[in-house]
C-alpha cells in the first residue's frame, strides 16, 4: 500500500478501496483501520481533504475502540487531520489536532 501510494495513487486508492470493503466483510476492524487510513492518505495527495477528514477519523474511531498503543497510533493520525485542516486553511481546528498529536508525544516519551 504504501509504496503504490508513493508511485500510483489512483492505484493505491482502488487498492485501498477494495481492501476496505473485504475488511468489512470480514468484520476485520485492524485491516479497515489500516484501509481507512491508507485511503485518508490517498485522499490527501489527491487534495480531496473532506473525503481525507472522513476516512481519519474513521481510523481514529477504530483505533479507540480496538485499544492497544494507543498514542503511538494516534500520534500519525492526529498528525494528519491537523495537516489536512492547515491545507484548508481552518486554522483552529489545525491546532486542536496539532495539540492532541503533541500530548500523543508526550504520552509516549513518559512512558519510556
Amino acid at each position: 500500500g504504501k509504496q503504490l501510494l508513493k508511485r500510483n495513487i489512483r492505484s493505491a486508492s482502488v487498492r485501498f478501496k477494495k481492501a476496505l470493503m473485504l475488511a468489512k466483510q470480514l468484520n476485520d476492524i485492524d485491516a479497515e483501520k489500516r484501509a481507512s487510513r491508507g485511503l485518508g492518505a490517498c485522499c490527501q495527495r489527491q487534495n480531496l481533504y473532506e473525503d481525507a477528514i472522513k476516512y481519519y477519523l474513521r481510523a481514529v474511531e477504530l483505533t479507540e475502540k480496538t485499544g492497544g498503543d494507543i498514542e503511538f497510533e494516534m500520534r500519525d493520525l492526529y498528525n494528519s487531520i491537523a495537516e489536512v485542516y492547515a491545507d484548508i486553511g481552518d486554522t483552529e481546528k489545525a491546532l486542536d489536532y496539532y495539540d492532541r498529536y503533541l500530548k500523543c508525544i508526550g504520552a509516549d516519551t513518559d512512558e519510556r
